[in-house]
């Protein structure tokens, strides 16, 4: 590093810091002419609003693809806790254990195609949902238990 390579560094960091200004920076091979001005990196930044929001969990009964008007209440307050933003979802279809990996793959993904449905018959934009099925891949209850294989039957929501 030759001993002038430190002065330029020191200016050019200078003129970072200061906004930059159109003065030439000089040394004994070369000028750098600044051209414009950086914004002034000393400004505050504003606080945002922030929005907590809690994405609903579908569940269906057994062997079923129907949504209850239950679910339908809580996809709809979903819809109106996003006000006017209308991120892209997706749909995730889960079942229990109960029958074949096949079965449970259609049935997942005929879930998530039933709350897309549902969503859209609310007002939500087509063009802004995506399905997909899990089956009976990612339990998050004991499909041992009646009650565990309750919980297993979903659709989850993904904001992207």
């Amino acid at each position: 590093m030759k001993k002038y390579d430190g002065i330029m560094l020191g200016s050019l960091v200078s003129l970072l810091l200061s906004g930059c200004s159109q003065q030439p920076i000089q040394n004994e091979s070369e000028t750098i002419y600044f051209s414009h001005s950086l914004p002034n990196i000393a400004t505050p930044l504003q606080p945002q609003p922030v929005v907590n929001i809690v994405l609903p969990i579908i569940y269906f009964a057994n062997d079923s693809y129907e949504v209850t008007p239950t679910e339908r209440v809580k996809l709809k307050e979903f819809v109106e806790t996003l006000g006017e933003q209308r991120p892209s979802i997706i749909l995730n279809g889960h079942t229990d254990w109960n029958r074949s990996d096949q079965y449970n793959d259609q049935l997942g993904l005929n879930r998530s195609e039933s709350v897309l449905l549902t969503l859209v018959d609310i007002g939500y934009p087509a063009e802004k949902l995506a399905t997909a099925s899990m089956g009976e891949s990612q339990p998050v209850a004991d499909n041992q238990t009646e009650q565990g294989r309750q919980l297993n039957r979903r659709v989850t929501l993904s904001l992207f």
